[in-house]
């Protein structure tokens, strides 16, 4: 899985036009609680037991990304996860394809539409969509961009894209978004 990693961080950085800041250390875990975890200092963990199975793939590009997402703390992270994990995990789902072609990788999407059906960051990604729908930005340009954003400003920078809205959408806006961040902030279900 390692190298495997390696040739993801490849495609990610020839596709997102920046460096990974990833360690280059791989972990493997037996906890049946993890799947993956992108520890603070840029290592990846992966549950051995998703050696060989094409599941593998969703959790080997969404801990990558993490590598790429600006502002990746503790703090920051703690305060608002769902800033990270859904912005994470719906770029992961929109990248797959993409990443997967150039790895020439052949993998059912039955087995990633099975395993993301009832993923714990799916309230987050319905969260975020609520935003993106309202501020009427298109899903790739929305996603990629809050990824560049460093977890602290993302919520400002959503805001900011709302001040473009006529002014009755804005104050529908800003209901919307506050019903976002309480979602936002939780830690994940």
């Amino acid at each position: 899985m390692r190298e495997e990693l390696e040739q993801i961080r490849r495609a990610l950085e020839e596709m997102l036009g920046r460096p990974s800041r990833w360690s280059g250390v791989l972990e493997l875990t037996d906890d049946p609680a993890v799947n993956g975890s992108k520890p603070y200092r840029c290592d990846i963990v992966l549950n051995s037991s998703l050696a060989g199975q094409d599941v593998r793939w969703r959790t080997l590009i969404h801990e990558m990304l993490h590598t790429f997402s600006a502002g990746y703390n503790r703090r920051d992270f703690d305060d608002a996860p769902g800033w990270e994990e859904g912005v994470v995990e719906q770029c992961q789902r929109l990248l797959r394809p993409a990443v997967l072609a150039r790895l020439g990788v052949g993998a059912d999407e039955a087995i990633f539409a099975w395993a993301e059906a009832s993923h714990r960051y799916n309230g987050y990604i319905r969260a975020l969509e609520t935003l993106r729908q309202s501020l009427n930005v298109p899903v790739d340009r929305f996603f990629l961009d809050l990824l560049s954003e460093p977890i602290k400003t993302r919520a400002a920078l959503v805001v900011a894209l709302s001040r473009a809205l006529p002014a009755d959408q804005h104050r529908g806006f800003l209901r919307t978004f506050s019903a976002a961040l309480t979602t936002l902030k939780r830690r994940p279900e």
